[in-house]
């Protein structure tokens, strides 16, 4: 899979015709992204129709990059409109080939809040397509090949050159861990498959016993470590929802133990994304993870005069604003009324939680932000995270930045805002070496904001 245009590059030119054009910016033709191959027998050709560009989020400046005109969908599942040639496989030759059939899928790509209108903000959107070229001849491992895009499918670019190798060549077909494995796991798996819009499931069955490597990106060496094997039929999944639209294969490489820095190449298919295998991989999503619980937590001042300020107010009882207030409530996911005591989002009904409010004497917690404010500091002070950037690895996410310098823009007050908070009513039984939270249940009450939150009950060893 071979880029058409530079990120870096395409990301200045952008940001130039956003400041020369203003808000909504028109750039002639849709822009051809990238040429990819999915397998031997399937080109995956992406274009953009347009972007989004978040300047100010506080002041909601959002720049729209529009690519006119838009890719013709009509133009771009005809077959005459793509031709491959190739000087090294005679398959295709100088004369060219047209695909068997074309298929497409369509993506949001930027999302836009732009300025307030009647009850809501006005949103602006804009979109990606893949299409999916099915070849009269499968692509022959090595070989280069060039890509004529005709004029009606509206492309910026009239041609590409990509070249397949399938130790070189990414597939969004073959699914691994990104995150990595650890040497001693017991199971390392990877999966084949791949939705085609309008094409409907890629089915691999003629790819089962084709042989896996294990490919080291460090040494270029490859080593055989399995076969592509048939898993599951297409079905529902987390949620009742079908997240794959297609059956699954597998690949079992759980004898891979030494660690470095790993690919999976399928045989016919291609490479997977690059992963680790490494003692510590999960480092970097705990350190992600729990620098978004500090981010996201509300009670936290604004001790470097970032702008716009992370989560202000702060919503300490009494104090800002003056008039918050934490509410203690008996309700809880394990209470028997759960399912029935609120419709819709439970988090986001304050009437009901109300009615589950304690006692009067004792059904407000005023210490509250005080039990936060440890827990943030102590967020704070682990030196793992301080200070080590976000180990995300896609280029249209940019990385984490220590508490220090990252700009979080300020709570949205239609919004449900994420909180935990606990009355510190203890107890101890000296007679076990046991001391336990008892936890109660809460919600804020704040101006028109209501937050809903609770802690699960823990116990700790004395």
């Amino acid at each position: 899979m071979r880029p058409i245009t530079s990120h870096l590059l395409f990301k200045i030119k952008l940001i130039l015709a956003l400041l020369l054009g203003g808000m909504v910016c028109n750039v002639h033709s849709a822009k051809l992204i990238n040429v990819g191959v999915l397998d031997r027998d399937y080109l995956i050709v992406n274009i953009s129709d347009g972007d989004v560009i978040h300047q100010d989020e506080a002041n909601k400046v959002e720049q729209i990059l529009r690519y006119t005109p838009e890719l013709d969908t009509g133009a771009a599942l005809q077959s005459v409109n793509w031709t491959i040639t190739s000087a090294t496989d005679t398959n295709y030759g100088a004369s060219g080939q047209i695909p068997l059939s074309c298929s497409r899928k369509k993506k949001l790509s930027g999302h836009a809040e732009m300025e307030w209108s009647g009850n809501d903000y006005r949103y602006e959107y804009t979109y990606e397509h893949w299409i999916y070229l099915q070849l009269p001849s499968s692509l022959q491992q090595g070989a280069t090949y060039q890509l004529a895009i005709g004029s009606a499918v509206n492309s910026d670019t009239p041609t590409a050159t990509f070249t397949f190798d399938q130790f070189n060549s990414r597939s969004e077909a073959i699914h691994v861990n990104l995150v990595g494995y650890t040497p001693d796991a017991p199971h390392k798996g990877a999966d084949l498959y791949y939705w085609m819009g309008s094409g409907g499931p890629r089915n691999y069955s003629s790819f089962e016993g084709n042989s896996v490597y294990l490919y080291n990106v460090s040494t270029s060496v490859s080593t055989p470590i399995g076969v592509v094997e048939y898993w599951k039929q297409s079905g529902r999944d987390v949620g009742g929802y079908n997240l794959t639209a297609s059956d699954v294969w597998n690949v079992d490489f759980s004898n891979a133990f030494s660690s470095g820095t790993y690919r999976l190449v399928v045989e016919g298919v291609g490479s997977s994304q690059d992963f680790k295998i490494a003692d510590d991989i999960y480092q970097d999503p705990f350190i992600v993870s729990l620098r978004g619980y500090f981010y996201m937590r509300i009670g936290e001042s604004n001790p470097n005069n970032i702008s716009p300020p992370p989560r202000t107010p702060l919503y300490i009882p009494g104090q800002s604003p003056a008039n918050t207030t934490v509410y203690l409530t008996t309700m809880h996911p394990y209470h028997p009324d759960w399912e029935t005591f609120a419709s819709g989002d439970k988090w986001d009904q304050p009437n009901s939680w109300s009615s589950y409010e304690k006692s009067a004497t004792l059904n407000t917690n005023p210490n509250a932000w005080q039990y936060e404010h440890g827990i943030n500091a102590c967020i704070l002070s682990q030196p793992m995270i301080s200070k080590k950037s976000n180990a995300g690895k896609s280029s249209r996410i940019p990385p984490a930045k220590p508490y220090s310098s990252v700009s979080l823009a300020p709570l949205n007050p239609r919004k449900r805002a994420a909180t935990s908070t606990e009355q510190d009513d203890t107890s101890t039984d000296k007679g076990d070496h046991h001391h336990e939270h008892n936890t109660d249940y809460h919600y804020y009450k704040f101006r028109w904001v209501w937050v809903i939150d609770y802690m699960h009950s823990q116990s700790f060893a004395w």
